[in-house]
């Protein structure tokens, strides 16, 4: 059976006095700040003063030069793919806004670049810059650069330059770059880039817009605010102080009545208690077995010794239920432990006590006197069968 609770807690504080005491001083200390936390003040807290967004993205198409039967010669196409026969010319432009309070300055600069690359990175690359905006815009005015590219021109400068480099390595392409730049007197300077990539293909040409630019900002600013009483840290460090001033003040009064040691004997009923739970799995409670001359007895100095033995002969270790004492029998010995005195009942104490009296022999084994040939008593140890056998052999003797 295993020792109550309160049995285990008081071999806790025992054995662990000091860190409980620095536990209970340590709750004492959290529990006062806690408390002191809780009390009302003020505080810095960062709060939003203006919000305001920019927003910006690019258009294109391209104007038919030559009429075909699909489509009509001046006509404005705004796709994904273009026939370089019929509309040579990709055009368009890209817009800007914002949405601030105040005005701010825009510059906007717009680049055409052709170049050829592959996945370890660029092989080259030509930059033309195609216009420069700058203008000053409210909120929600636009700032709008144009641009436009011959991609039937600017396939004749990809093979040109790769005849002159000796070598058509990568994957051509021409990129329209827009950078715009905003600046406010009073206000965070911006700053961002889009670009639009065209993958000639000889016959026709592909346009892969990137997506719309938005962009939200915001101003902060610090201010010193008050603050109310924190309830939940209040209670939380009043329960504290109170459990660390109760748990010292209580240790206290028990080291000044005498201390909080266990006795000795209390330590080692605890402890075996525990170790006799612990292999419980293990134990069957009936009569141990008697050794023998051909089955001596052994005795091991513990029990989970005795619970190694079990299980290495795959046997059940048998606690005397008369004496407490534990065994396990195999083919060769009787392995034994006896359990000390102070973890055994009194009824078992006296019982193994009774035992050791008639030469080791319990009372259920009975004890048989007879005179010896040299007129001396003698103790024979017997069996209850034994001792009826003899009772009868005695009446047919009358």
């Amino acid at each position: 059976m295993e020792p109550p609770l309160r049995d285990r807690l008081r071999l806790f504080v025992a054995d662990y006095a000091a860190v409980v005491a620095v536990l209970l001083v340590f709750c004492l200390v959290a529990g006062g700040w806690g408390v002191y936390a809780a009390q009302p003040g003020t505080e810095t807290e960062t709060v939003v003063t203006d919000q305001w967004g920019e927003q910006g993205g690019f258009n294109h198409t391209a104007t038919v030069t030559q009429a075909t039967p699909v489509f009509e010669q001046g006509a404005t196409l705004e796709r994904q793919l273009y026939y370089t026969a019929v509309s040579p010319v990709l055009e368009g432009s890209y817009s800007y806004q914002h949405s601030d309070d105040v005005a701010r300055t825009v510059t906007m600069t717009i680049q055409v670049v052709i170049q050829s690359v592959r996945e370890e990175g660029r092989l080259w690359r030509r930059t033309e810059s195609v216009e420069t905006v700058e203008a000053t815009l409210g909120p929600d005015e636009n700032a709008v650069g144009s641009w436009e590219t011959n991609v039937s021109a600017d396939q004749l400068r990809i093979a040109d330059i790769q005849e002159r480099l000796g070598a058509s390595l990568g994957t051509p392409e021409i990129l329209v770059i827009a950078e715009v730049t905003s600046r406010a007197e009073q206000g965070q300077p911006t700053r961002h880039t889009r670009s639009l990539r065209v993958e000639p293909n000889g016959e026709t040409f592909t346009v892969e817009s990137p997506d719309s630019y938005s962009e939200t900002f915001e101003t902060t600013d610090e201010r010193t605010v008050e603050t109310d009483i924190a309830i939940p840290f209040a209670l939380g460090g009043g329960t504290a102080i109170v459990v660390g001033v109760a748990g010292l003040g209580l240790l206290g009064v028990i080291q000044y009545r005498g201390g909080i040691a266990v006795p000795e004997a209390e330590r080692e009923r605890l402890q075996y208690a525990d170790t006799r739970a612990e292999f419980d799995e293990w134990i069957t409670t009936g009569k141990t077995p008697t050794a023998t001359d051909d089955v001596p007895e052994i005795e091991v100095e513990a029990p989970d010794g005795l619970v190694d033995v079990a299980i290495d002969t795959n046997q059940r270790v048998i606690e005397d239920s008369r004496t407490g004492v534990l065994s396990v029998r195999t083919p060769t010995a009787i392995y034994r432990y006896v359990p000390p005195a102070s973890t055994v009942s009194d009824d078992r104490l006296q019982y193994r006590s009774v035992g050791e009296s008639t030469n080791g022999h319990t009372p259920t084994e009975g004890v048989m006197t007879t005179a010896g040939a040299d007129g001396d008593s003698e103790s024979t140890a017997t069996d209850d069968n034994s001792q009826a056998d003899s009772a009868d052999q005695s009446q047919d003797d009358s």
